[in-house]
């Protein structure tokens, strides 16, 4: 493909901005992109180093193939910065428990800490649901293990940044979409038999 006339028409302005001999064949495209992603997601992963973060989570189902999406969302400079943390197809059944096992695989290469998360935006599926309760599970026995043990300093947090900390929030907020909940409820509306035919009245205008 990367050899296609068309194709390099396309890479011929990414190229040319590189610059510095730059060139992308089949053969180094190998190399390229896995250096690459090991270089991102360093990258990121020194970003969110010990930062309050937020988690936005959807899955898109396309061809028989579905696709979780995880992004983190967090104030730097006062600025809001979003970051996806990963594409990752799904293979098994779409539960609480899988997803949640998925999400904390992504969280893993990124070195980020459950105790970062402060809230977590799904839709409205069961299995989304499930997930954040269960991720909430969690972070709640973890704070009832630090309530249990002794610790030399006290945590205090600045500028979404945590500070000599062991310091976490002890409750998970999970966050039903507004975009998905409007579709919902216009879907649910137009099944009404009055409405629809409202929607015909007003489309005859």
């Amino acid at each position: 493909m990367l050899e296609y006339s068309g194709f390099k028409k396309i890479l011929k302005p990414i190229v040319n901005a590189i610059g510095n001999h730059f060139s992308v064949n089949s053969e180094n495209i190998k190399l390229l992109i896995p250096e690459t992603a090991v270089k991102i997601v360093s990258e990121i992963s020194t970003t969110l180093e010990k930062k309050v973060i937020s988690l936005k989570i959807d899955i898109a189902t396309r061809l028989n193939r579905s696709i979780l999406g995880i992004n983190a969302q967090l104030i730097i400079g006062g600025r809001i910065n979003l970051f996806t943390l990963g594409m990752t197809e799904l293979k098994d059944k779409h539960t609480g428990i899988y997803i949640k096992n998925m999400v904390e695989k992504e969280l893993e290469k990124y070195n980020i800490d459950i105790q970062q998360i402060y809230s977590i935006t799904t839709d409205n599926g069961a299995y989304m649901i499930s997930f954040v309760n269960l991720l909430g599970s969690v972070i709640e026995d973890y704070v009832i293990d630090m309530d249990n043990e002794n610790f030399e300093t006290r945590d205090h947090f600045e500028d979404g940044v945590f500070f000599d900390l062991n310091f976490s929030f002890n409750k998970l907020i999970g966050i039903r979409c507004a975009a998905h909940i409007l579709q919902l409820a216009i879907k649910d509306s137009i099944k009404n038999a009055d409405f629809n035919e409202f929607i015909s009245d007003a489309r005859g205008w």
